[in-house]
Formats: C-alpha cells, sequence, structure tokens
C-alpha cells in the first residue's frame, strides 16, 4: 500500500481557516442585517403585540396613532392610560 500525502503548508491552512472565518461572519452579520430590516419594513404589523406586551408588563393601556422608522432616529406617536383610568 502506498500512500502519497501532498505537502503540508501551515500557511495554506491558515489562510482557508481565516477565509472561512470572514465568510462565517459576513453570513452572520448578512442574516442579522436582514431579520432586522424584515421587522423594520412590518413594524406596523406589530403594533397589537406591542401594546400586549406593554400592558402585560406595566399595567398601561398604550394606543399607537402610527409607527414610522427612520435611519437614525425612531418616531414613535402613542398616548398612554393606566388601567386604573379605564372604565
Amino acid at each position: 500500500m502506498n500512500l502519497q500525502f501532498k505537502n503540508f503548508s501551515l500557511r495554506s491552512l491558515l489562510v482557508k481557516m481565516l477565509a472561512y472565518a470572514v465568510i462565517f461572519y459576513l453570513l452572520i452579520i448578512l442574516a442579522s442585517i436582514s431579520i432586522t430590516g424584515y421587522i423594520f419594513l412590518n413594524l406596523s404589523n406589530y403594533s397589537s403585540r406591542i401594546e400586549q406586551t406593554i400592558y402585560k408588563h406595566t399595567g398601561y393601556k398604550l394606543q399607537t396613532g402610527s409607527i414610522q422608522t427612520k435611519l437614525n432616529k425612531i418616531q414613535f406617536k402613542a398616548s398612554k392610560t393606566h388601567k386604573s383610568q379605564q372604565s
């Protein structure tokens, strides 16, 4: 049985490992941006869930008029009423 091995190069191994690490990092960044973009583009669909969560944890009833997002700041127009003020 004659086994022939290729020349082993530590340099090529390190280059391959670095390339895989960079590709993995870029995929994680791309997935994160995609998920965040999807959430911010569909933020108005989540308004009822936001209202319910705030009521559950704080006891305040939040009524959202509109939720608008911009690149550097978030505009959130809302009014709040405490649950004891409700009938």
